[in-house]
């Protein structure tokens, strides 16, 4: 809890069965997934609720910003000082409060009227909303442009002291305010200094 956790591989180097472990959607062939001395498999449900995820193509529904955040949250149930909170996190509350319709505005079919980041960004701010533990950046920042990217890492790892921060990249950039880096070859994670 608190770090800033690297994982780095090449295409086809396994990030993505990586994180389909840690998600708990597959099983492992050999071996468990241990958090905290407890297998994840013990209580799946909770685990997953446990976890944040963004990543590289986010869905957004045709709706309000608002519910995007909120995601499978009925209306009458959002908390709109929670989704200012994970709007702020994910730096692009004033953006959003700016807009003519705030917290309300459409944002179209997958996110037509945003832009690369602002989508990145949203989906950040709608992980967030639901209080993770842990939160997994699976090239999350791959689809924006390289400033964009360092800002958007830059601005999470301010709040890491919460919660665990995963961010899985190719590009060594997208991993640069990492406390530590791991390196995914031959089916290993070596630390790398």
């Amino acid at each position: 809890k608190g770090e800033h956790i690297g994982i780095v591989g090449v295409t086809g180097s396994g990030k993505s069965t990586f994180v389909d472990l840690i998600l708990g959607i597959i099983n492992p062939t050999d071996g468990d997934i241990y958090c905290d001395d407890c297998s994840i498999f013990n209580n799946l449900y909770n685990w997953r609720k446990s976890i944040g995820y963004v990543s590289q193509i986010p869905y957004l529904l045709d709706a309000s910003i608002m519910e995007n955040v909120a995601i499978g949250v009925s209306e009458e149930k959002i908390s709109t000082k929670k989704v200012i909170k994970s709007l702020e996190i994910a730096n692009i509350k004033n953006l959003i409060l700016d807009l003519k319709e705030g917290l309300k505005t459409s944002i179209g079919e997958r996110g037509a009227q945003l832009s690369g980041g602002q989508i990145q960004r949203l989906a950040i701010a709608r992980a967030l909303y639901k209080d993770p533990k842990i939160l997994i950046l699976d090239e999350a920042t791959a689809s924006v442009d390289s400033e964009t990217q360092k800002n958007i890492v830059k601005d999470l790892n301010k709040f890491k002291k919460d919660i665990t921060l995963v961010s899985i990249s190719h590009d060594k950039d997208a991993l640069v305010y990492c406390d530590k880096i791991y390196e995914l070859k031959n089916s290993q994670l070596i630390l790398r200094d």
